[in-house]
This record gives C-alpha cells, structure tokens and sequence, in this order.
C-alpha cells in the first residue's frame, strides 16, 4: 500500500507533466489560442507547424512556414499534403469563389485543399474531397474567428 503523502506526490508531478489545455500562438500578425483537443500537430523548432481538426467539422486546418510563399507549376500557392509532394498529379476546381487543388490519386480520397488568409495569417483548408469544399470556407473561417484571441 502506498502512504497518501506519495499518493498526493505522485499526483503532482504528473499534472506537471501533462498536457496545455490550449497552446497559444502568433501566426502572421494573428494571436491565437487553440484548444489543445484540436490541435493533431505542432512544431514550433526549426519553423512553425499547427494541424488542427476541429471538431464535426469535415475539414482540417494547416499553417506550414515551410510553403508560405511557394507556387506550384500552375501559379497556385502549395497546399501542404496536397500540392507540396513531388510531381504530385493535380487538378484545379473552383469552390466558394476559389480555387481549389486536388490530388489525383488511385485512392478516390485523394484529398483538396483551398488556400485561406484569415486577418494577417495564412492556412490550409483541407478537405476530403470537393463536394466538403462549398462549406468548409465559410466554416473554417468561422472556427479561425473562435481562436483569436485579439
């Protein structure tokens, strides 16, 4: 049986060691504070990385520095994990007054994504597929509102 004092140690030291209810950001001139439940990936070493998923939504929400600034072969910006690959085969659609890139692949989910400058920051809507696009923008700026935090 262990003491309760080491039981009430023990507690503490793990709540020392888990995880941020939120991680709170500056992308671009936008502060942010992302629920730490939809945040899927975070790297903030060698640049800066956040996947989020929030949630029911069908889309996911990217902000990579390594593509800010980066065109594809049709002029287009690169879309992390749709257009950033090596010959990726794509195809372009419009959706919500954009254009939208989608990866041609033998899986029919194949995955698009649009561009999106939300304030002073730019993202990556990612969606499995165009039919998700017509909302996903309006909703996936909706969701960038909720985060800022000034």
């Amino acid at each position: 049986m262990i003491p309760t004092g080491r039981i009430a140690l023990m507690a503490a030291l793990l709540a020392g060691c888990s995880q941020p209810a939120e991680h709170s950001l500056v992308i671009g001139s936008e502060h942010y504070a992302f629920p730490a439940a939809h945040v899927l990936s975070l790297e903030t070493d060698d640049h800066l990385f956040i996947r989020l998923k929030p949630p029911e939504t069908q889309f996911s929400l990217v902000h990579d520095s390594r593509t800010e600034g980066q065109r594809d072969p049709r002029g287009m910006p690169v879309i992390f994990s749709v257009s950033d690959g090596e010959n990726p085969r794509l195809q372009y659609r419009e959706a919500g007054g954009q254009t939208m890139v989608c990866r041609v692949t033998a899986n029919q989910r194949g995955g698009c994504g649009l561009v999106l400058r939300e304030g002073g920051a730019t993202w990556a809507i990612l969606v499995p597929s165009p039919v998700h696009a017509e909302t996903a923008v309006a909703d996936a700026r909706s969701v960038l509102r909720s985060y800022r935090t000034r």
